[in-house]
């Protein structure tokens, strides 16, 4: 007798604005309705940091560079899940 597998429910990867190599995992787990956890969302701080990239566009658009981050990554996929750390 064949063992059944439990449904996968979510996938948790490395994932940023900076760091895409699993984007055709995302690819996937969107297709499929497969939660996606992205860990290091704001890629430990460095998208955030004064300098960055995302500091200037915050400006104009009145909006912290976290925050512009993680709206990235929620209208990349309807099936992300980001999770930004506490430090």
């Amino acid at each position: 007798m064949r063992a059944l597998s439990p449904p996968i429910a979510t996938v948790q990867n490395l994932y940023n604005l900076t760091e895409r190599k699993y984007e055709n995992v995302l690819n996937y787990c969107t297709f499929e309705d497969i939660g996606f956890i992205p860990w290091f969302p704001l890629a430990t701080g460095n998208l955030v940091r004064r300098g960055s990239p995302l500091e200037r566009l915050s400006q104009r658009l009145g909006a912290q560079p976290s925050q512009i981050a993680i709206a990235w990554l929620l209208r990349k996929s309807p099936v992300m899940l980001p999770i930004p750390g506490t430090s």
